[in-house]
């Protein structure tokens, strides 16, 4: 039994840019209101997570028109604009969920992380948006460039100020 568009449609917005540039502005907004002890997990979503969401999406859309490869739904009128490989929409959801995965102290939050970032690629796949291909190269760059943000985090913040 297949779902219905618009949820694969809803799945989407998980892997698009805006939605965690947007996300990261409301998070930062109650730094302010928060206590101490929560701080450090804004601080990681808008010094950890977002940067290894743009510069994923950086990188994606920088191949997208090295390889200039069409969509496969090129000419039907739901095909959105732009080139297909590789997907940045998995870039975006793998990014963010490495980070959340490394950052994570629970196997089932893992899990749950993980699961989160295939749907959301593969909701491209199911809406003729990408190929697996796509799906696949995006995920890899998105799981390369989390990696590597939170791995060098610490040194982020200290640039920035945040830690001693």
């Amino acid at each position: 039994m297949s779902q219905p568009i618009w949820f694969w449609q809803f799945l989407s917005i998980f892997g698009n840019l805006q939605f965690w540039i947007g996300a990261a502005a409301m998070v930062f907004i109650i730094y302010f209101l928060v206590p101490k002890q929560s701080k450090k997990y804004i601080a990681w979503f808008v010094f950890g997570a977002l940067p290894a969401v743009v510069v994923s999406w950086l990188i994606a859309e920088g191949l997208k028109l090295l390889f200039k490869i069409p969509r496969p739904c090129v000419g039907l009128s739901f095909c959105a604009t732009g080139y297909s490989f590789p997907s940045g929409h998995a870039a975006v959801i793998f990014a963010a969920m490495t980070v959340a995965i490394i950052y994570s102290k629970s196997r089932k939050m893992d899990l749950s992380f993980f699961a989160l970032a295939l749907i959301v690629s593969l909701s491209r796949v199911f809406l003729g948006l990408h190929t697996i291909e796509d799906i696949a190269v995006g995920g890899l760059i998105g799981f390369a460039v989390g990696s590597l943000i939170y791995k060098n985090y610490g040194r982020i913040l200290q640039k920035i100020k945040l830690r001693q």
